[in-house]
């Protein structure tokens, strides 16, 4: 329990004295944690995933949903083998 202290010197040492354990039971308490693994950078692809996987080329303008339904074709047709 905290006794409330009439000096105000007094209580600035209180107050340091109290922050500066909490600081360093923090401190503390951060170097036991493990540090999370890190994760590997992977370049950005420069092309499409429909590029990618054949169901596109440069010069194709298909609307979405034709190429919705390109896409739902070929993974049909990929599943059924």
């Amino acid at each position: 329990m905290v006794r409330w202290i009439e000096s105000g010197r007094s209580a600035t040492h209180v107050l340091a004295y109290f922050l500066n354990r909490n600081r360093e039971t923090a401190l503390q308490q951060l170097s036991e944690i493990q540090a999370a693994p890190s994760v590997g950078l992977h370049d950005v692809p420069r092309e499409s995933v429909g590029q990618h996987i054949g169901l596109m080329t440069n010069d194709d303008t298909l609307s979405r949903d034709e190429l919705d339904d390109k896409l739902a074709r070929k993974f049909c047709y990929c599943n059924q083998q």
